[in-house]
């Protein structure tokens, strides 16, 4: 009886351990944001989560029919880009050992002054009343905490918005992340023992067949 019953208690152990190495394999650890900085000035972020889709942006000044030609792909509605934007402020716009990028607004690509910065990402072009609109959202990083907000409006006259004309105001340019999704140490090692007892119990069992 008493064997009977460890064999059934060790079944269990061993579809427990099983099963938990299987969702370690099928469900990897998502690699953290990273922070692109170049002479301390921050270019953008990779792995930047909005909606559990993972980006990457990079801030950008200049014209934009140069940045975002006319096969430019819109990445966001107006919903999801408030995701973006609450990402940027809550991920990208901190204050880190690499740089002050939240209270100092201006070490970001772009953005000259030293009390805030503007970002714009492009979502759609428009006809208005015979006129192409840019409908853009606008992500506020500040000293201010106040003034840490995103705003949706549009921009007419967008072909020839050159952005190194304004100090605050920079370009977000997202694309489809590229960083991978990597298992972090604790789930190897997981994934190791949950193996190495499957084949501690698999050599078992073969043993005791033979005996």
């Amino acid at each position: 009886m008493f064997s009977t019953t460890a064999s059934s208690i060790k079944r269990k152990l061993l579809s427990i351990v099983i099963f938990s190495t299987i969702g370690c394999i099928a469900v990897p650890a998502s690699a953290a944001v990273t922070h692109i900085v170049e002479n301390g000035i921050l270019m953008g972020a990779d792995n930047v989560d909005v909606d559990g889709t993972k980006y990457d942006v990079r801030f950008v000044d200049g014209l934009y029919s140069d940045l975002f030609p006319a096969t430019h792909l819109f990445l966001f509605d107006e919903t999801s880009a408030t995701s973006a934007s609450r990402s940027l402020l809550n991920t990208v716009f901190l204050d880190l050992s690499i740089g002050n990028f939240m209270s100092r607004p201006d070490l970001t690509n772009g953005c000259y002054l030293p009390h805030a910065c503007w970002m714009d990402t492009p979502l759609s072009r428009r006809d208005v009343l015979g006129v192409d609109t840019l409908r853009v959202i606008g992500t506020v990083n500040s000293i201010h905490p106040a003034f840490l907000d995103f705003y949706i409006y549009d921009l007419v006259r967008h072909d020839v918005l050159d952005y190194r004309a304004f100090d605050a105001m920079t370009w977000a340019v997202w694309s489809p992340s590229t960083v991978a999704a990597i298992p972090e140490p604790s789930t190897y090692a997981m994934m190791l023992a949950g193996f190495g007892l499957m084949g501690f119990m698999i050599r078992r069992r073969k043993t005791n067949e033979q005996a």
